[in-house]
């Protein structure tokens, strides 16, 4: 028996190791497993090749060492998309990809633009001195 869950198909096999509650078991796990010959280990993850969680072929499965390898290889992807090269980081104010010459890299935060920061930077002054004035008038009567 089969059922659907955001997008994932499932398998009902209430003995398998990662069996929900209800007793189903994603089947891009059951395909990734018989792929590597083994169980996934805690940590590991499944990644849809083509994006299309509904495909299990075998050929579209890919087992990731982690979530954060996971996370990576999306990054990836999304920026091959968006720029024509994996290595493209995304901006934390406007979410578009950009190579890395072109974003500031700082050691704590995301990478950015210095447009997009000093746009963001511009309109946290405006609030912060409007929100100044209110409580000042606020005060004053």
């Amino acid at each position: 028996m089969a059922s659907k869950l955001n997008g994932y198909i499932r398998i009902y096999m209430p003995n398998h190791k990662k069996a929900s509650s209800c007793g189903y078991v994603y089947e891009h796990i059951i395909v990734a497993e018989n792929k590597i010959g083994r169980s996934l280990r805690d940590g590991e993850t499944v990644h849809h090749i083509d994006g299309n969680r509904s495909n299990n072929n075998l050929k579209n499965i890919f087992v990731c060492i982690d979530r954060g390898h996971h996370a990576t290889l999306h990054r990836m992807i999304n920026a091959t998309k968006d720029i024509g090269t994996p290595t493209g980081l995304k901006c934390k104010f406007c979410g578009q990809y950009d190579s890395p010459e072109n974003l500031y890299v700082p050691k704590n935060g995301g990478p950015h633009h210095r447009e997009c920061f000093n746009q963001y930077y511009r309109k946290y002054l405006q609030e912060k001195n409007t929100a100044r004035r209110r409580n000042t008038r606020v005060e004053n009567h």
